[in-house]
């Protein structure tokens, strides 16, 4: 087993060794052209006008009618087909997406940063005022979310009300003063 790991470490080696001129501009060739798909990729879905952080950015609504339109929206993108009055499944579905949103977004801005720090965004094809442009989106994801956390939490006290109120009124009456 010993020998086999040594001869082909050799081998290895060796390979690298004879066709060293081919390999590094290969992989110095292959590695520009990874990081021009993650841009156009990360491109792509920023522009992407199905992600909540584009949701009705250029419309200036009302804050109170906005809730009322997100809760919309949520149900028109997420409805189970299957059971089309579940009202919580596409809920949880739009908690998940945000989240993931916000996970890639900020991959890609962590990634920009990182050329930008490196001084390669010269090289490379790049929408800059899309990758500028990740911060607003991050804002709106949170501004939505804020939102959406603040309707539920009114939801589940008001669908919850009398429940509460008996608990209190218990909790109440056995404390002893």
């Amino acid at each position: 087993m010993i020998n086999t790991s040594k001869n082909l470490a050799n081998t290895i080696k060796d390979f690298y060794s004879k066709n060293k001129q081919y390999i590094i501009p290969a992989t110095i060739i292959s590695s520009y052209a990874n990081i021009c798909l993650i841009l156009k990729i990360g491109n792509n879905y920023i522009e992407n006008e199905n992600n909540w952080s584009n949701w009705q950015n250029k419309n200036k609504i009302a804050p109170e009618k906005l809730t009322e339109l997100l809760l919309i929206e949520i149900q028109k993108r997420y409805t189970n087909y299957k059971n089309p009055l579940d009202f919580l499944s596409p809920l949880s579905i739009f908690i998940k997406t945000i989240e993931k949103e916000k996970n890639i977004l900020t991959f890609y801005s962590k990634f920009y940063n990182f050329l930008k720090t490196t001084r390669l965004l010269k090289i490379f094809p790049i929408n800059t005022n899309n990758f500028l442009s990740i911060k607003q989106k991050l804002e709106n994801l949170q501004f939505i979310s804020d939102k959406f956390f603040t309707w539920l939490a009114q939801y589940k006290l008001e669908t919850n009300h009398a429940a509460i109120f008996l608990k209190l009124k218990s909790n109440l009456l056995t404390i002893k003063i």
